[in-house]
């Protein structure tokens, strides 16, 4: 809250585990103009700083749980979105990095690899109608050779540049029916 001098009263409140050991409950009033990115519920700490395996809640409602190292999620973790989406996979610096998997409410799936938060390398997209893209990805687009397969059995092989597709070598058909075209 807000009071009138303009200082931020943040009420703490953390359950950790020291070492391995019990778990501390720690309660603090805190007076900095400083806004609070999330609140540790349950974790591992050394030195002050969150190591090992733990629980980060944020204000929004999201809920990051497993590995930190030096207070930032670094090695395996889930993130669970207030609005329903959800990561799971490899973390590098408080950034998705490495494999991972990211599903969305509607059905959609990512199943691939990031580099400092963007799909990068190869991976397949699932969107809820079938459909899906498996192949290159650099900084979360389409890039690269692909292929996207509907569900109707018809599939596009190409190649793909900044999200968009310029060439595609086969056109195969459910039928079984193949056609080279090229993009304008």
């Amino acid at each position: 809250m807000w009071l009138k001098d303009k200082v931020n009263i943040h009420l703490l409140m953390a359950l950790f585990m020291k070492g391995n050991g019990r778990t501390i409950y720690q309660m603090a009033l805190e007076s900095k103009p400083t806004p609070m990115a999330g609140d540790i519920k349950e974790g591992s700490f050394l030195n002050g700083i969150k190591n090992g395996q733990g629980l980060l809640s944020f204000p929004d409602g999201s809920i990051y749980e497993g590995s930190f190292e030096r207070d930032v999620p670094s090695g395996i973790g889930t993130l669970r979105f207030q609005d329903g989406r959800i990561y799971t996979g490899d973390w590098k610096n408080g950034v998705k990095h490495g494999k991972g998997i990211f599903q969305w409410p509607d059905g959609s799936k990512y199943d691939g690899y990031y580099i400092n938060d963007e799909r990068e390398g190869y991976g397949i997209l699932h969107w809820p109608n079938g459909q899906k893209y498996q192949g290159l990805w650099k900084q979360g687009l389409f890039h690269g050779n692909g292929q996207v397969i509907k569900p109707n059995g018809t599939s596009i092989r190409g190649k793909w540049i900044k999200g968009k597709r310029i060439q595609s070598k086969l056109n195969t058909n459910a039928s079984g029916k193949t056609k080279t075209s090229q993009v304008d």
